[in-house]
């Protein structure tokens, strides 16, 4: 699966170090890096992406993105290629 990395003018304005950039809505990370709601479950769940919960609303800090975007680029959630399933199990049926 192909990610795109945030760059640095989505996140910061001119000037401002990244810890006062105001916090950005999970729903709106997705749609900047087209990453899907179900993915950005995974990605938190497997604690590859911090979230925080302000009025019942999940939202990433630009320090956190920052460290996803480093952590990303040196394949930290690169794994094996898992065998297809459904090849195996296609096999078995067959005999």
């Amino acid at each position: 699966m192909a990610m795109q990395t945030i760059t640095s003018n989505a996140l910061k304005a001119e000037g401002f170090p990244a810890e006062n950039i105001p916090p950005i809505a999970l729903d709106r990370f997705g749609e900047m890096t087209g990453l899907s709601p179900c993915s950005l479950w995974r990605f938190q769940k497997r604690g590859w992406l911090k979230t925080y919960v302000i009025s019942n609303r999940r939202y990433v800090l630009a320090e956190d993105v920052a460290e996803f975007n480093r952590r990303l680029k040196a394949g930290d959630f690169a794994c094996a290629k898992m065998p297809n399933p459904s090849v195996h199990r296609g096999a078995m049926a067959g005999k």
